[in-house]
């Protein structure tokens, strides 16, 4: 009976047909049609903030070596120099966001 099911949670077991779940039975038509949408739904989701924290990132690292070039400058090295080192220090950051 409804009673008997809802006291053991939803479950009902029986020697000839095991466990039945009805709870999930109910559910198991709702998770087929949600499934689809609510995987495309994260996926978008996750790649959108993905690209996001890989701006930030570059950013961050961009203003961080800018300033470590800054402070080599104040201390005699040539603006030449500085600028390549910023340029493979940037290339190095870009790479190996995109690589992993």
């Amino acid at each position: 009976t409804y009673k008997a099911v809802t006291r053991r949670d939803g479950v009902y077991t029986s020697q000839s047909a095991g466990a039945v779940d009805f709870n999930q039975e109910l559910c198991d038509p709702m998770e087929k049609e949600f499934s689809t949408e609510w995987q495309s739904v994260l996926d978008s989701t996750i790649r959108r903030l993905l690209a996001e924290s890989e701006t930030k990132i570059l950013a961050l690292a961009t203003s961080a070596c800018q300033s470590f070039a800054q402070s080599l400058g104040s201390n005699g090295v040539a603006a030449d120099r500085l600028g390549n080192m910023l340029n493979t220090a940037n290339r190095s950051t870009t790479t190996a966001l995109k690589t992993s």
